[in-house]
């Protein structure tokens, strides 16, 4: 009778425990995203402040759980040369090929038809990740990249 107690006081144990790492690994994941910005022409510049003051090469996320979107980041894209005006400006990222479709990444601000941008002008942006609920435990690592067709 004491052995039967035992047995099902550990099988009671055993599923609890199974409980708790199921809730965990469902509801306590994290990632950690960190970025690269580079873009294709040197004249144009990422700022982390509306006065361009604080230029921006890399992003750091340290953790966002899954299921969710992190918290905006507030970007300002400004065409740094003295009179050339820049057109068609695109944004690119590896986010989708690093996660094997598992992040998604968003750049607001952009135009879906390229952005022009002239001699000191500038554009601001919002950028944030958002990370799938099936997304692999792991830190992920990415380039967006700034081009422009001249």
């Amino acid at each position: 009778m004491k052995r039967k107690k035992v047995i099902v006081v550990s099988s009671l144990l055993a599923c609890i425990a199974v409980i708790i790492m199921v809730y965990a690994s469902s509801f306590l994941w994290n990632t950690t995203v960190a970025i690269t910005i580079q873009s294709s022409n040197s004249w144009i510049k990422v700022y982390s402040d509306a006065n361009c003051t604080q230029v921006v090469t890399s992003l750091s996320f340290p953790t966002i759980p899954r299921g969710t979107t992190s918290p905006s980041i507030l970007l300002y894209v400004k065409n740094t040369h003295p009179n050339a005006t820049f057109t068609n400006l695109y944004w690119n990222s590896t986010a989708g090929i690093v996660s094997n479709n598992t992040l998604s990444d968003t750049w607001s601000g952009w135009s879906a038809y390229g952005n022009n941008l002239g001699p000191g002008q500038v554009l601001g942006t919002s950028y944030y990740v958002y990370v799938l609920g099936n997304c692999p435990l792991g830190t992920y690592n990415w380039t967006l990249s700034i081009y422009t067709t001249n």
